[in-house]
């Protein structure tokens, strides 16, 4: 075999090895992320909710410890709400008050960093009638 035939063979070889394993590095953050994105359990109002009232609250349940680092309300046409966590510590279940709500669909965005450094994320929307 020519060595222009085996630095080829043995560079394919390594790409190919080395696919593989950005394959299973993908696959495994992804499900990882996954599972950290499923976490966040019940939700108050809960998702597709449609309200009589403004809720007075808005609480996330989390599978276990998180410290907020954002949460907001976008509105329809994309007023954006920013919301106090500046009380929040570190806890399974966030709860923040929230202002009077017009009648109009919002949605809840969430960022949160657990003891390990991950981050989850979610968004959740509701109606006000």
């Amino acid at each position: 075999m020519k060595p222009v035939s085996i630095f080829v063979s043995a560079l394919a070889g390594l790409v190919l090895l080395s696919s593989a394993n950005a394959s299973e590095h993908i696959a495994h953050g992804h499900d990882r992320h996954h599972a950290h994105a499923m976490a966040a359990g019940q939700t108050i109002p809960s998702d597709g909710a449609v309200l009589d009232e403004s809720p007075p609250h808005f609480m996330v349940q989390f599978g276990h410890a998180m410290k907020v680092e954002n949460l907001m309300l976008v509105t329809l046409t994309g007023e954006t709400i920013n919301l106090d966590i500046s009380e929040l510590g570190q806890s399974d279940r966030i709860m923040v008050g929230l202002p009077q709500l017009q009648a109009d669909e919002y949605t809840a965005i969430w960022r949160a960093i657990g003891d390990d450094e991950h981050v989850m994320s979610g968004s959740i929307s509701f109606v006000v009638e």
